[in-house]
């Protein structure tokens, strides 16, 4: 039905999913905000169901609502569906269909991202082709594993996506991937720490893929399932791996860029610190293609971070002007700009009026309510 697709629709631009009937007060002032036309709070309640009605909503609330979304009316918002439908899930489909035979083909890498890209602008195609994404060999590696939406990993659209692909993948390291950045995601929203699933267990640490060990590390860290002294000295050892392995295929410290982050993210600045240096002492950190794309100023602004947390005000302060934002990657950019925004109130003692509202509106949109 053309109003559930709105509903999800609606819920993607506003940032956050409609779960209880007292937020459709707040929508009320963001669709006047956004349109200049007035739905009031109990006809928003009516539309998303809260409210049990026998009618139909009224053509005036749906063309409001489609406006809301970018549309110039609903019938507009209609004939979308069925246009864009038909040929983005066919040129979807297609593209992974084309199986991988050079890995160093940039120009089917770029195809993949500019391919991410248009899905995490609209979380709609990944809901329409989640069962063909999740079970895809070639989407399972160039588009969950390769683009993880760190931004929208408490978006309901996104997580049940994931949680297909973890069922269509069905290997541990498949489990860990799903399981580790979740388990991220809900504690950087609640400040709790969750169950420890079964798949996040030392036993597995050997098997997994680099990032999924950094990964497996930096949760068993953030849950305190073991000493803390062991998983320090996995984290180095693991490292000094990854640093004598053979790194043909691109040059940047993935490994240590992504424990340094669940380092920052448990307040071990020392440890994050040291390792961040490790890796800026080798000839490792120039970018050399497609992966490393945003990823050198988000490593810089975790080099920033830990200065600024050990007291070296001045380094920090230098190191922090040299990050340009908009660079960051668009699958973590919100992320990313939370921290960059925090540590630019820390340096400097404030933030101006409109950063102030970008940092509220970034917590709202990923729910990291507890990212510093």
């Amino acid at each position: 039905m053309p109003e559930k697709e709105l509903i999800t629709l609606i819920e993607q631009v506003y940032g956050v999913p409609i779960k209880y009937g007292n937020q459709c007060q707040q929508l009320s002032i963001e669709v006047l905000k956004q349109t200049g036309d007035y739905i009031s709070f109990q006809t928003l309640r009516r539309f998303f169901g809260f409210i049990s009605s026998t009618t139909k909503p009224s053509t005036s609330t749906l063309n409001t609502l489609s406006k809301f979304c970018g549309f110039r009316h609903f019938s507009e918002f209609c004939d979308s569906l069925t246009i864009k439908k038909s040929i983005t899930d066919s040129f979807i489909f297609n593209h992974y269909n084309i199986p991988l035979r050079n890995e160093e083909d940039l120009n089917y890498h770029y195809v993949c991202r500019n391919m991410a890209r248009m899905m995490y602008d609209n979380l709609a195609l990944i809901e329409q082709n989640s069962t063909f994404l999740s079970t895809s060999g070639v989407a399972q590696e160039y588009f969950f594993e390769r683009f993880v939406f760190i931004d929208h990993l408490n978006n309901p659209i996104y997580r049940r996506a994931l949680l297909q692909y973890k069922k269509g993948k069905n290997t541990v390291g498949g489990k860990v991937f799903i399981d580790t950045i979740l388990f991220l995601a809900d504690y950087l929203s609640s400040n709790k720490i969750g169950k420890i699933p079964l798949s996040i267990n030392l036993q597995n640490l050997p098997q997994l893929h680099p990032f999924l060990q950094a990964r497996l590390i930096g949760t068993l860290l953030i849950g305190n399932t073991y000493e803390n002294q062991e998983l320090l000295e996995l984290a180095f050892d693991y490292a000094e791996q990854q640093k004598n392995a053979d790194e043909s295929n691109h040059h940047f410290p993935f490994f240590h860029w992504m424990m340094a982050d669940y380092f920052i993210t448990v307040k071990m600045f020392e440890e994050a610190f040291t390792l961040i240096e490790e890796a800026k002492k080798e000839d490792t950190l120039q970018p050399t293609g497609w992966l490393e794309t945003g990823y050198h100023e988000t490593f810089d602004l975790l080099h920033a971070i830990c200065l600024e947390a050990l007291g070296q005000q001045e380094e920090a302060k230098e190191s922090f002007d040299k990050i340009k934002k908009e660079n960051f990657h668009f699958i973590f950019h919100r992320y990313f700009s939370i921290r960059y925004l925090n540590l630019k109130k820390k340096l400097f003692n404030m933030l101006s009026a409109e950063e102030e509202t970008e940092l509220s509106d970034l917590y709202f949109k990923t729910k990291f309510k507890y990212l510093v």
